[in-house]
């Protein structure tokens, strides 16, 4: 459960990022819809990340936790947790993300012109994102590296 879902929460993050880039760039969507597409978009984003985070942590705990005593004694079972440590980061991450970066921005959406600190809001956000997409693209190589074990 663990690979499936960390590959596929990179997956569905990429594929959210181009289409938001392609709504972004088109002229086929008037600026209002533009200035309001992340509060349809966003909150399917946040749910997806929240699943499939979630559900690859589990799957990772539950493997890290179901590892052999002697895998444990010769330390090969170090090597299953950290996928998982990865995934709880990003996971914190998108949690925080929300909560203190997404939820304002909604706030002000649709309701130009914006404060000076949407700008900053919004390129933290950006940022925690970034971070989030590259922990998660570690966490899934880790995760779907061979171990030797399987």
């Amino acid at each position: 459960m663990e690979r499936m879902a960390s590959a596929a929460s990179l997956g569905s993050s990429v594929m959210f990022i181009s289409i938001v880039l392609g709504l972004r760039g088109s002229t086929l969507f008037s600026p209002d819809t533009k200035d309001n597409h992340p509060r349809i978009l966003f909150p399917l984003y946040y749910t997806f990340e929240f699943v499939l985070l979630g559900l690859g942590l589990a799957g990772g705990l539950l493997a890290w936790w179901a590892t052999s005593p002697e895998m444990a004694r010769d330390g090969r079972s170090n090597r299953r947790i950290a996928p998982a440590i990865g995934l709880t980061i990003a996971l914190v991450l998108v949690l925080a993300d929300y909560l203190w970066l997404y939820r304002p921005l909604a706030e002000m959406l649709g309701h130009p012109p914006y404060p000076v600190h949407f700008r900053q809001l919004h390129e933290w956000s950006r940022w925690v994102n970034t971070g989030v997409l590259l922990i998660t693209l570690v966490a899934a190589l880790q995760a779907q590296w061979p171990r030797g074990d399987d």
